[in-house]
């Protein structure tokens, strides 16, 4: 490292102190993280396909899927009344088995579709239930509150309560981030939870990853499984660049700006690894496209890591020939991830740590990744709406078959523990 980088880091670390402290004085009481049923709320029909508590599901990595389907067309010729069958399924990765865990009937008295995610063990619904009417003369649902459904993957609802977009859960689901989302009307800082003690971590006012007045929000979207690190980027409805990028350390409050210690013009084109606390980033020349809402690319592309640990920083390969983006990291550590040629239908290229260049012996499959899980890499055909699994080391293909349905979604990966 030379002076000047020296230099950079202890200032960096300086400010990092002082940020610690400046949050844990404005630390302030959160009254409850509990969830109490709007008294009213109307109950969708569940018809739970597996028994809930009463099954018995085998440890593992599950894959996640949510189907839709419409099952009454209502008399409107524009959908507004449709009903859909929102049917999830669970497959053990690598399988094409899949099996369904419950079937949601949402109809047009909500304001929207029945939107999922993983959220740590569990999947968080949004619009679950509602006390709203669908009103035939406006052709829209009336006013009136939606609520969010907590479900399991043997398909029991455990939860239901207040609509909050802004949360998320540690993989393990140990630990839960709540924030103010533009779209909740909740005003809240950031607030990390024990999930298992209800005990309040520690609340951070977002005033501080910024000086001044700011038109960006702070989002969280990684919390590690020992509730020690939360990762905390920026986000904006506008054209600028979105490379805020934050570590936070939640025992002694130290905040690290990972975008002043490795270089990229955007967290999109970074991954970040919580278990073995290596981040790799992808930086490229890009523009503004003349056909649409998006930059194009150009070389030369450079590779590099960051130690989360030490902060120490090291390029991995310098590209001048071309450019890639969507870099993704091994979640089994093998010191390894893949990374997408720009312009070239999705190729995705495998690379290691000491690869040095990417060739044609780094190619490993075509296609959108949306995950990877294991060995495995979870992929989607938008065009075709067709969901392959792809082994990174056999190269064998599976395809995800969900009959019946208009559309469906990856809703995510749960390690079942």
């Amino acid at each position: 490292m030379n002076s000047f980088k020296a230099l950079s880091l202890i200032a960096i670390i300086v400010l990092v102190v002082g940020f610690g402290t400046l949050f844990w004085a404005q630390s302030v009481e959160v009254v409850t993280n509990t969830i109490d049923v709007v008294g009213d709320a109307v109950v969708t029909e569940v018809n739970h396909l597996v028994g809930g508590d009463e099954e018995d599901i085998d440890l593992g990595e599950y894959l996640v899927f949510q189907s839709r389907a419409v099952s009454d067309s209502g008399s409107d010729t524009a959908a507004n009344d449709d009903v859909k069958m929102n049917t999830f399924y669970r497959a053990l990765v690598g399988s094409s088995e899949l099996e369904e865990i419950a079937t949601i009937e949402h109809g047009p008295e909500f304001g929207g579709s029945l939107t999922s995610y993983v959220f740590g063990q569990n999947i968080l619904m949004h619009r679950y239930q509602t006390d709203r009417e669908y009103d035939s003369s406006t052709r829209g649902p009336t006013s009136g509150e939606e609520l969010d459904g907590i479900m399991t993957l043997t398909g029991e609802v455990i939860e239901v309560g207040e609509e909050q977009w802004g949360r998320l859960r540690s993989e393990n689901g140990r630990y839960q981030v709540a924030w103010d989302s533009p779209y909740d009307d909740i005003n809240t800082d950031l607030v990390v939870t024990d999930v298992k003690t209800g005990e309040v971590i520690v609340t951070i006012d977002e005033k501080g990853f910024f000086d001044g007045e700011s038109r960006l929000e702070y989002e969280p979207f990684l919390i590690d499984d020992d509730g020690a690190y939360m990762y905390v980027h920026e986000i904006c409805g506008c054209e600028a660049p979105r490379n805020g990028l934050w570590e936070v350390n939640l025992e002694t409050l130290a905040i690290v700006k990972l975008t002043d210690l490795i270089e990229f013009d955007s967290w999109s084109k970074v991954s970040i690894d919580p278990n073995s606390r290596m981040l790799i980033s992808v930086q490229t020349e890009s523009e503004p496209a003349a056909d649409g809402p998006y930059y194009e690319l150009f070389p030369p592309a450079v590779i590099q890591s960051l130690n989360l640990d030490t902060l120490e920083t090291m390029t991995i390969l310098t590209d001048l020939t071309d450019a890639w983006d969507q870099p993704l990291l091994d979640p089994t550590g093998q010191g390894r991830f893949i990374v997408r040629k720009w312009g070239d239908e999705n190729a995705q290229y495998l690379v290691g740590f000491d690869t040095g260049e990417i060739t044609d012996k780094n190619f490993l499959t075509e296609g959108w990744v949306l995950d990877w899980v294991g060995d495995w890499l979870v992929m989607h055909d938008f065009n075709d709406n067709v969901t392959t699994l792809f082994n990174v080391d056999t190269h064998e293909s599976v395809e995800i078959n969900i009959k019946d349905a208009d559309s469906h979604d990856y809703v995510g990966s749960i390690d079942y523990k």
